[in-house]
């Protein structure tokens, strides 16, 4: 609505933007992004992008359910106008910012009201989260996530968050770090001639119900090389495992960096970094947004080797009769560069 000033509403001009429960106003179809018989949709921001043609679309991101509830989270909808008509995303679409993936997830509850902040062409969510994840409730905490754009299988550009992440080891936002992301500013390619550019395309998977963000499979040892057009200076490799426990790794191979000081070339590597299992799986299931992290003082490097090779003898179920089923493929969602 209209303000006749700081403190005085215009009510003649109200426009109602959502209907809870629903993806339009006019509430003709169920929004699977919130629970049955929700009547909330609060604390709105809206983030506008600008078009290859000069237009803009507006992404009308809200909070859905209770804030005292481990079902609390934000949702997204688009529309041509700030004043809409805004369309919620089903949860297949993106519909979910951030979210516990049906409730699926043990370590993260009630993400949700949020704000955006951009600097340094960084885009990230700041919103809160319980402190008690298993009781919810008005205990919460701040928490910040990286924010891009992809596109779902419905053609549409959408928010896509790297998170929510709780308890695992991320980058710092450039603009109070000096170091940022560069895997995509290098050329990426695999030994086994697959396409490897979802390993540097800024997104990691987390979610069971998105599968428009992608892992990268092989069911052999397999190298992903990253090369840049000139040295420069990185301090660091992560390598973020699959959402999927059967098919994680439980530490990577090895990490070879060539790298100059001075006018003289040489080679490094490091061998079995680890990933740690016991924190990231449970019962079969994973708490995805977690890597294998190898960090070294900075050295100025033209090419990294990353060799991942599916788990030896790595149980992952039982068969009826007691036999243990064993590991036969590996993936993993993103390949990031610490460096400048």
């Amino acid at each position: 609505m209209e303000m006749e000033d700081w403190v005085t509403p215009k009510y003649e001009t109200v426009t109602r933007l959502t209907t809870a429960g629903y993806t339009t106003v006019d509430g003709t179809e169920q929004c699977d992004c919130e629970t049955n018989g929700n009547w909330i949709n609060e604390g709105p921001f809206v983030y506008p992008r600008k078009q290859a043609d000069g237009s803009y679309k507006y992404y009308l991101t809200l909070s859905v359910n209770d804030s005292k509830d481990k079902t609390y989270s934000v949702v997204q909808a688009i529309g041509d106008s700030p004043m809409g008509p805004f369309t919620k995303l089903q949860k297949a679409e993106g519909g979910i910012l951030i979210g516990t993936d049906d409730q699926t997830w043990d370590h993260i509850s009630g993400p949700g009201h949020h704000c955006f902040v951009e600097e340094n062409g960084e885009l990230y969510i700041l919103y809160h989260q319980h402190m008690d994840v298993i009781l919810a409730g008005d205990d919460r905490a701040v928490s910040l996530d990286e924010v891009e754009f992809t596109k779902n299988n419905q053609g549409q550009e959408v928010l896509y968050v790297n998170g929510p992440t709780r308890d695992s080891v991320q980058l710092l936002p450039s603009f109070v770090s000096e170091y940022k992301n560069i895997a995509p500013e290098a050329t990426i390619a695999s030994s086994d001639k697959q396409d490897a550019s979802i390993l540097n395309d800024r997104l990691v998977s987390l979610y069971s119900y998105i599968d428009y963000v992608k892992e990268f499979k092989t069911e052999k040892q397999v190298t992903i090389t990253l090369s840049f057009e000139d040295y420069r200076e990185i301090t660091g490799v992560m390598i973020y495992n699959s959402k999927d426990y059967t098919l994680a790794f439980d530490k990577i191979a090895s990490v070879k960096i060539y790298f100059k000081d001075g006018e003289k070339q040489y080679t490094g590597q490091l061998k079995d970094i680890p990933f740690d299992m016991e924190k990231y799986a449970y019962e079969g299931g994973m708490r995805p947004g977690g890597a294998a992290i190898a960090v070294f003082e900075p050295v100025y490097v033209n090419k990294i080797e990353v060799t991942v090779s599916v788990p030896d003898k790595r149980a992952i179920d039982q068969d009826d009769e007691g036999y243990y089923i064993y590991q036969s493929s590996v993936a993993f969602s993103e390949i990031k560069v610490i460096g400048k």
